[in-house]
């Protein structure tokens, strides 16, 4: 990726992509912290929470690492779950599909 910082509206797909992936790669130590701890409460809601047959939505995945992340988690239990996730951004939209990411990508905005 070029260093020189462009809008985000200018990025191409493949830039935009990989600025919000590096986000989770950063290795500061708040960011970490904050990831760790994001995470951990997720987990802790899948373990503690989630039943059979519940659905589980991330709303705005942005670069699908959370997602990727959450279904595995999901994927551990010793039953059933269905997990999708939704995104707006054409750009990640496009990239996920390329992907084949193993969850349902809802492609719309949501209100809550």
């Amino acid at each position: 990726m070029n260093k020189k910082f462009v809008g985000f509206e200018e990025m191409s797909v493949d830039d935009f992509w990989e600025f919000y992936r590096l986000e989770y790669a950063s290795t500061n130590p708040i960011s970490q912290k904050l990831y760790t701890n994001f995470y951990n409460k997720i987990n802790s809601i899948v373990e503690n929470f989630i039943q059979p047959k519940f659905k589980f939505l991330e709303v705005g995945c942005g670069a699908a690492e959370s997602s990727l992340k959450i279904n595995k988690m999901l994927s551990n239990l010793d039953f059933e779950t269905h997990f999708e996730a939704s995104e707006y951004d054409r750009r990640f939209v496009d990239k996920i599909e390329t992907l084949n990411y193993p969850f349902e990508l809802l492609k719309k905005p949501f209100m809550i």
